[in-house]
């Protein structure tokens, strides 16, 4: 019988990565989905909007739901940093550490962000990333990586994210003020 139950840890491990698995493909199709309607949203608003009204449209981009407004970027990081902790935490993680990089250029640009965090178990994961994914703002997971466990089946995570931006908070005129 207990050598039954030496192979117990390896099939939870293998279950665990199977659902992982399984939420990393759903994130993934969900990113690439989040892509298309952007991508889909500026060709409807740029075919409505007036010949000259390339500000009318990108004012129009800057207002959806899913991107993060901020003057500059060191507020955008600020919030993003704020987000991404109380998601966390209202999933039932615990944040050991954030860290912000200088936006991406880009439309729209992309702010991303690095965590470790340590979830109570496979649950506690789905739900975060859920949280990341569908909240307003969303986050797009660009990598996950689970370090290891601890003990009581906590699991160590690592995750690289990424948060749109409305606006233009890259240029370095706006971090000086002027």
């Amino acid at each position: 019988m207990s050598r039954y139950l030496r192979w117990l840890p390896a099939l939870a491990l293998l279950a665990l990565a199977l659902v992982l698995a399984g939420l990393w493909q759903e994130a993934r199709r969900s990113r690439t989905a989040l892509e298309r309607e952007h991508a889909t949203l500026t060709r409807l608003l740029a075919e409505r909007a007036p010949p000259a009204g390339a500000e009318d449209v990108a004012r129009r981009l800057e207002a959806l739901p899913w991107r993060l407004v901020a003057e500059s970027s060191a507020v955008a990081a600020a919030d993003a940093q704020g987000l991404v902790t109380r998601r966390v935490e209202a999933a039932g993680a615990e944040l050991v550490s954030v860290q912000v990089a200088a936006p991406e250029p880009g439309v729209p640009p992309r702010l991303p962000l690095e965590l470790r965090l340590v979830a109570g178990d496979h649950r506690v994961l789905r739900d975060l990333l859920h949280a990341l994914e569908y909240g307003r703002p969303a986050f797009l997971i660009d990598r996950l990586e689970i370090l290891g466990e601890e003990r009581g089946a906590r699991l160590r995570v690592a995750l690289a994210l990424s948060l749109f931006l409305a606006g233009d908070v890259t240029r370095p005129e706006e971090e000086s003020g002027g």
